[in-house]
């Protein structure tokens, strides 16, 4: 049985002063294609939408740092609001 265990630590300076962060909600394997899929949600604890444009404060890493995330946050706690998939053999070594 193989197992992923991710660890996801979102507080960055940037991110806990604008009062989002980011959800990992779930993460799912196919065997048929070989291939994770993490859906991800955010917390926005403001009371109003925030903007945090493509760059230093919402990137994802290793590149590319625009996986199709959003860049408006809506007041409140969203689940599943996009996801990133990748091929398994590209992140095990």
């Amino acid at each position: 049985m193989k197992r992923l265990i991710l660890l996801l630590i979102p507080l960055t300076a940037d991110l806990s002063a604008l009062h989002v962060v980011p959800v990992l909600d779930c993460v799912t394997f196919d065997p048929t294609t070989n291939s994770v899929t993490a859906f991800w949600g955010y917390v926005n604890s403001n009371g109003s939408a925030t903007l945090i444009p493509i760059g230093p404060a919402n990137f994802f890493d290793p590149p590319p740092g625009f996986r199709h995330q959003p860049v408006t946050f809506q007041p409140g706690v969203f689940h599943k609001v996009f996801s990133t998939t990748f091929r398994w053999r590209s992140v095990v070594r």
